[in-house]
Protein backbone atom coordinates (compact mmCIF):
# COMPACT_ATOMS: atom_id res chain seq x y z
CA UNK A 1 0.00 0.00 0.00
CA UNK A 2 2.80 2.22 0.51
CA UNK A 3 3.63 2.74 -3.23
CA UNK A 4 0.04 2.82 -3.92
CA UNK A 5 -0.33 5.85 -1.94
CA UNK A 6 3.24 7.41 -3.03
CA UNK A 7 1.81 6.96 -6.36
CA UNK A 8 -1.73 8.23 -6.32
CA UNK A 9 -2.99 4.47 -8.15
CA UNK A 10 -5.92 2.78 -8.23
CA UNK A 11 -7.16 -0.93 -7.48
CA UNK A 12 -10.04 -2.13 -9.18
CA UNK A 13 -11.14 -5.48 -8.50
CA UNK A 14 -12.86 -7.34 -11.11
CA UNK A 15 -15.42 -10.11 -10.22
CA UNK A 16 -18.32 -12.36 -11.66
CA UNK A 17 -22.02 -10.99 -11.96
CA UNK A 18 -22.76 -13.67 -9.19
CA UNK A 19 -21.95 -11.38 -6.52
CA UNK A 20 -24.83 -9.24 -7.34
CA UNK A 21 -27.59 -11.57 -8.92
CA UNK A 22 -27.08 -15.83 -8.10
CA UNK A 23 -28.87 -18.92 -9.56
CA UNK A 24 -27.21 -22.11 -8.04
CA UNK A 25 -28.36 -24.18 -10.55
CA UNK A 26 -27.41 -22.19 -13.31
CA UNK A 27 -24.28 -19.98 -12.33
CA UNK A 28 -22.23 -20.37 -14.93
CA UNK A 29 -25.25 -19.29 -17.69
CA UNK A 30 -26.48 -16.43 -15.44
CA UNK A 31 -22.78 -15.43 -15.61
CA UNK A 32 -22.56 -14.94 -19.45
CA UNK A 33 -26.16 -13.85 -20.43
CA UNK A 34 -25.81 -9.59 -20.52
CA UNK A 35 -28.73 -7.68 -22.93
CA UNK A 36 -28.81 -11.04 -24.91
CA UNK A 37 -25.12 -11.43 -25.62
CA UNK A 38 -21.88 -11.65 -23.47
CA UNK A 39 -20.07 -8.59 -22.77
CA UNK A 40 -16.90 -7.47 -24.70
CA UNK A 41 -13.39 -6.84 -22.86
CA UNK A 42 -13.25 -3.63 -24.22
CA UNK A 43 -16.86 -2.67 -22.20
CA UNK A 44 -14.88 -3.98 -19.21
CA UNK A 45 -11.87 -2.09 -19.74
CA UNK A 46 -13.58 0.73 -20.42
CA UNK A 47 -15.12 0.75 -17.23
CA UNK A 48 -11.83 -0.20 -15.30
CA UNK A 49 -10.35 3.07 -16.78
CA UNK A 50 -13.68 5.22 -16.20
CA UNK A 51 -13.10 4.35 -12.37
CA UNK A 52 -9.28 4.15 -12.59
CA UNK A 53 -9.21 8.26 -14.37
CA UNK A 54 -13.03 10.35 -14.30
CA UNK A 55 -14.27 8.62 -10.74
CA UNK A 56 -11.49 10.78 -9.04
CA UNK A 57 -13.88 10.86 -5.92
CA UNK A 58 -15.14 7.97 -5.50
CA UNK A 59 -13.94 5.27 -3.00
CA UNK A 60 -15.37 1.84 -2.33
CA UNK A 61 -18.42 1.61 -5.36
CA UNK A 62 -20.22 -1.05 -7.12
CA UNK A 63 -20.31 -0.38 -10.57
CA UNK A 64 -21.99 -3.25 -12.20
CA UNK A 65 -21.50 -4.33 -15.65
CA UNK A 66 -24.01 -6.36 -16.17
CA UNK A 67 -25.83 -5.74 -19.44
CA UNK A 68 -29.11 -5.39 -17.53
CA UNK A 69 -28.87 -9.03 -16.01
CA UNK A 70 -30.13 -8.51 -12.67
CA UNK A 71 -33.18 -6.54 -13.80
CA UNK A 72 -34.49 -9.99 -15.58
CA UNK A 73 -32.85 -8.55 -19.23
CA UNK A 74 -31.21 -11.20 -21.80
CA UNK A 75 -32.20 -14.53 -22.45
CA UNK A 76 -34.70 -16.78 -20.16
CA UNK A 77 -34.46 -20.51 -19.42
CA UNK A 78 -38.03 -21.29 -18.91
Amino acid sequence: MPHLHKTRGNVVNISSINGIISNPRLSMYSATKQMGRVGEPREIGLACMFLATDATFSTGMDLVCSGGAELGYGVKLD
